[in-house]
């Protein structure tokens, strides 16, 4: 802390140091170290040494000199308001350069080239007015710069970055993606409930009970029961092993490109939602029949079963939608008495969570 008055020093009794008027500059510039007559002066203090200590302001910089730059090539602005917000914490000067990479690159998936930039280099992609990406990007610098050395050294940061991925998305196509299921067996899932793959050939087995148990028509529990085949296989893929936040991602691009259905391909996607608070839920029948079964069977077999947890997965799936489900418990498909005390816990809890919107019983087999 420093507390800030006309005295050069100050006693700081809660942690007894000494503090005094001093701050700093940006470390390029001759103002590295200033000195700041009072708490009240500090904002015009740093601002004569080129600092905007207003983080809306420095926000505000990025955005419009972004945006602009975009549109210099014909272009607009990919910001995502998370990005924007750690960005904007990262200088204290922000300075957008625009950079451009090699258009060979557009070949690789959309979602590759967007997380490559914007993950793991801070940079904030452009597009075009149909949404397709064009070759440029916009990182921020901090304070004053040799724009023409900045904009080359990221330029090929990232070139190095999207080689990687080209080499892993290359590795990936050399098969068809259905190759990658019996891959999940090297992947563990939990210690006692076995590989990725044991899980989700108990989510493959499920599907079909639960697919009968709502009513679902048979072209829809095709599509199930296919996509279920392929669910998470991305999982063992070299792109979303490097690129976990792919994943879901990944697998319904291989399958597309497969020549797998629409219907199949996004199911792969969806069984991943939500993947965390607030995100968006599945939408049509099978992607809700996929992620219901793959949040239950992560919990079957637990020896310490997570009740509300498990519960609550399944719920903010299908809560909000118009139809509540009625099922019967079939207890004689218990195997074990954790899945007869979750069952029970269920029942006890579902009403007193979210009364009136959601009506589940569960069959556990």
């Amino acid at each position: 802390m420093r507390f800030l008055t006309k005295q050069p020093k100050v006693k700081n009794r809660s942690k007894n140091k000494t503090s005094g008027n001093s701050s700093f500059g940006l470390l390029n510039t001759s103002s590295a170290v200033i000195q700041v007559e009072t708490a009240k002066s500090y904002s015009i203090s740093m601002k004569n040494v080129v600092i905007n200590v207003s983080v809306e302001d420095r926000k505000k910089i990025i955005f419009e000199q972004s945006n602009a730059l975009a549109e210099s090539v014909n272009g607009q602005i990919l910001i995502p308001k998370g990005l924007l917000d750690e960005v904007v914490n990262l200088v204290e000067a922000p300075f957008p350069v625009l950079g451009k990479f090699k258009e060979t690159f557009l070949d690789l998936p959309k979602d590759l080239l967007t997380m490559v930039m914007q993950k793991h280099q801070k940079y904030f992609a452009v597009c075009d007015a149909n949404g397709q990406l064009l070759p440029y990007f916009v990182a921020v610098a901090n304070g004053a710069i040799d724009e023409t050395t900045v904009r080359k050294g990221n330029e090929a940061v990232l070139r190095a970055r999207y080689e990687d991925a080209k080499f892993f998305y290359e590795m990936d196509t050399c098969k068809r993606f259905s190759e990658f299921r019996k891959q999940l067996k090297n992947i563990l899932f939990h210690e006692k409930l076995g590989t990725m793959l044991d899980k989700m050939t108990r989510v493959e087995n499920m599907v079909t009970k639960l697919s009968c148990l709502l009513d679902i028509n048979e072209d829809v529990q095709q599509i199930i029961r296919d996509a279920s085949s392929l669910a998470m296989s991305d999982l063992a893929t070299a792109v979303v092993t490097e690129f976990t936040s792919l994943s879901g991602i990944m697998g319904r691009h291989y399958a597309l490109r497969d020549g797998y259905s629409d219907q199949i391909a996004e199911a792969l996607l969806e069984i991943t939602l939500p993947r965390f608070s607030g995100d968006i839920l599945p939408k049509s029948d099978a992607d809700i029949v996929l992620a219901i079964a793959d949040r239950w069977k992560n919990y079957l077999k637990e020896p310490f079963p997570k009740v509300v947890e498990a519960y609550s997965w399944p719920t903010r799936i299908v809560r909000g939608k118009e139809d509540e489900l009625h099922m019967e418990v079939d207890e004689t498909a218990f195997v074990t008495n954790e899945e007869s005390v979750l069952c029970g816990t269920f029942l006890s809890v579902k009403k007193s969570i979210n009364p009136g919107t959601f009506s589940l019983t569960w069959y556990f087999s």
